[in-house]
């Protein structure tokens, strides 16, 4: 008998060697599932938590949403328009010395040039007779008597065009008055009004001095009026 057993458990040996292992391993796991399962609740593992921050939080009512416009903000925005417009609108502007046609050449009536009476009328087809030069010719102004060295007045609202020296009517001042242009002869150099200018009636052109294809005769004025580059007769135009 004790053979047999040992027979069979040398034969067996490894066998039974295996299967006491692998029971010793299954009682392990089992003690280790065991073990865990019984675990008490309170000595388990923490939950996470938050922690908080020490960073101070700015109350959400004190944050402006640049999306959202107030009604201050559009109040200032709209003062701050409106005080922009303002200033803008009444910021200095320089003065125009430029008058336009309308105001420059607006005329109601005419004045005469000098006080004095004529002392030679405006002939352009017959001729009269010139004492300084000694011959007959046409006669395209009108002579006005007055002393040298008196006020020569504009006869309308215009714009002085040109100053011209002449050797035979001395110093010429030619003045725009829109209807037609009038050329004051015999002028006083030094005295007169500047090219540009704007005159009103009444306005001094400037001082009387001499006309050398004249001189023979009394001091005056010789006057002449263009209209269209036709000379016209002074005391007819002016007055008109």
């Amino acid at each position: 008998m004790k053979d047999t057993i040992k027979r069979v458990l040398q034969g067996k040996g490894f066998y039974v060697v295996s299967a006491l292992g692998l029971l010793s391993a299954v009682m392990a796991v089992a003690l280790i599932y065991r073990t865990a399962v019984s675990v008490p609740d309170e000595i388990a593992l923490p939950k996470a938590t938050t922690v908080p921050t020490q960073q101070a939080q700015i109350p959400q009512s004190e944050v402006p949403d640049p999306r959202i416009v107030t009604e201050s903000t559009t109040q200032e925005k709209t003062t701050a328009q409106v005080t922009s417009a303002r200033e803008e609108s009444t910021a200095i502007e320089p003065i125009s010395t430029t008058l336009n046609e309308a105001q420059v050449f607006s005329n109601d009536g005419f004045i005469m040039p000098v006080e004095g009476t004529v002392l030679k009328e405006f002939s352009p087809e017959m001729p009269v007779f010139d004492e300084t030069m000694n011959d007959w010719r046409v006669h395209k102004g009108v002579d006005f008597l007055g002393k040298k060295g008196e006020d020569v007045l504009s006869v309308g609202n215009g714009q002085v065009k040109k100053i011209i020296s002449d050797p035979s009517f001395g110093y010429i001042v030619e003045v725009d008055y829109g209807s037609f242009t009038a050329r004051y002869c015999g002028m006083e150099q030094g005295t007169v009004v500047h090219v540009e200018q704007i005159v009103k009636k009444g306005d001094v052109i400037g001082k009387l001095g001499s006309i050398p294809c004249e001189s023979e005769m009394e001091s005056h004025l010789h006057f002449e009026i263009l209209s269209d580059s036709v000379y016209k007769d002074p005391l007819k135009v002016l007055e008109e």
